[in-house]
Parts: structure tokens; C-alpha cells; sequence
């Protein structure tokens, strides 16, 4: 990754960040057929950032000063949720910038802030745990006060 030009950082998402990855996240979601724009995915962004305060971050793939990768995540309690996901499959080319975005970064940063857990998404479960991740039983929930 670093003798591709590309680092990993995790920074508070924000809503220029929002505007940066939502057609990352949006070409995620196409890739795998499902329907989803830019606008969408900002609104969904917007929403949890306003609803969760200061508990969210993008860990963030960047090639020069263009984001290449994203995850959005969540951090409440010494826990981590990882939520949207989006990338820019042409600009990655053959780079692992998704194993950097999803694992690495988040491990570094986990490491950092003393994590306990990281919750990742519920599609991705064999891959997870082909990298050594184990499954669990988990209910996510979200109480907007």
C-alpha cells in the first residue's frame, strides 16, 4: 500500500467527508445490484452522524489527495460498529485498499483507542472469518433521543 501511494487514516466524519465518499459507498452498493445514489447515501450518512454526535468516523483510503477507500464507523463505550463501506475500484486498481480500510486501519485505531470489540457487517461474515474475525450472534439497534 505505501509503495502505492495510498494511506489509511480514521478522522471524524464530517460533513465534507460525507459529501467526499457517498459516491464510494453508492458504487459499493451498485457493484453488488443494489439500487442506491449519491443523495441517498448522504442522507443515511448525515442522519447518523446528527443522531450519534461525535461517535462517528470514516476510516479513510486516500491515493494522493483522492479518496480511494471508506468505512464509516461508529464508536460508543469501547465498542465499534462498521457500517458503510464504499470504494473507487478503478482509482485501487490491483492495491488491498479494501483489507486496509476494513482490518488494518480499523486495527490500528482499535489499538489506539482501546476497543474491546469491532461489529462488522452482516453480509461479509465468511470473509471475516477467513481473516480470523469470529461470529457472534449480534442485534443492532438505534435510539434517536
Amino acid at each position: 500500500m505505501r509503495e502505492g501511494g495510498i494511506t489509511i487514516t480514521v478522522e471524524p466524519l464530517t460533513r465534507d467527508l460525507i459529501r467526499t465518499v457517498a459516491p464510494l459507498v453508492a458504487n459499493l452498493h451498485n457493484k453488488y445490484e443494489i439500487d442506491d445514489d449519491c443523495d441517498a447515501c448522504i442522507a443515511r450518512l448525515r442522519f447518523l452522524r446528527k443522531a450519534l454526535k461525535e461517535s462517528t468516523y470514516g476510516v479513510v483510503a486516500r491515493a494522493g489527495d483522492r479518496v480511494v477507500g471508506f468505512m464509516e464507523l461508529i464508536v460508543h463505550r469501547g465498542n465499534a460498529w462498521a457500517n458503510h463501506a464504499g470504494f473507487d475500484y478503478e482509482a485501487q486498481g490491483t492495491l488491498p485498499v479494501y483489507f486496509g480500510v476494513m482490518f488494518y486501519g480499523v486495527m490500528d485505531f482499535a489499538a489506539e483507542h482501546d476497543l474491546r470489540t469491532l461489529d462488522y457487517s452482516f453480509k461479509t461474515e465468511d470473509a471475516k472469518r477467513s481473516r480470523g474475525c469470529q461470529a457472534r450472534t449480534t442485534v443492532r439497534l438505534l435510539k434517536a433521543v
